[in-house]
């Protein structure tokens, strides 16, 4: 029997482990995708956006849920989603934030993401390859924040 604790925790830290860091729009925009991905089932990538025409209001644009790992979320569904949202208002994949709501276990999803174009990454961190992580997106360009709290729901 699998049992689990209803999810409450509303307020996570925030802290920037690469060179490129967030800036207060991102943070913002990133709050929201971890209030959206620790509704998805795991593994959960969420893909957010500001709206450009309506300035601080946010929209998630793709989802990848329920997959046996987040580079099959992200690939498989999430980043098509978030195309086809995307080219209906003349958006970017550059201008989203991927939020994960568990850590990355290999840097695999993280260059997947920079593939897409993808700049901005959030996850709560713990892996014994954070490093790896942290590297990969410093090699790429690429900015990454921790949470320290992992929204994994089965």
């Amino acid at each position: 029997v699998l049992t689990q604790q209803n999810d409450l925790v509303f307020e996570e830290n925030f802290e920037v482990k690469t060179k490129k860091v967030f800036s207060d729009q991102f943070i913002a925009l990133s709050r929201f995708g971890v209030y959206v991905a620790r509704s998805l089932k795991s593994n959960a990538i969420a893909l957010v956006r500001e709206i450009p025409e309506f300035k601080g209001s946010f929209q998630l644009v793709g989802a990848g849920q329920g997959q046996p790992n987040r580079v099959e979320a992200l690939s498989a569904l999430a980043v098509p989603r978030a195309k086809s949202v995307l080219e209906k208002s003349s958006g970017s994949l550059k201008n989203c934030v991927l939020i994960s709501d568990a850590f990355f276990p290999f840097r695999d999803t993280v260059d997947l993401a920079h593939e897409y174009g993808i700049e901005w990454i959030v996850q709560p961190g713990g892996s014994i390859k954070d490093q790896q992580c942290i590297d990969a997106c410093n090699e790429n360009g690429q900015a990454m924040a921790f949470t320290g709290m992992r929204h994994f729901k089965h």
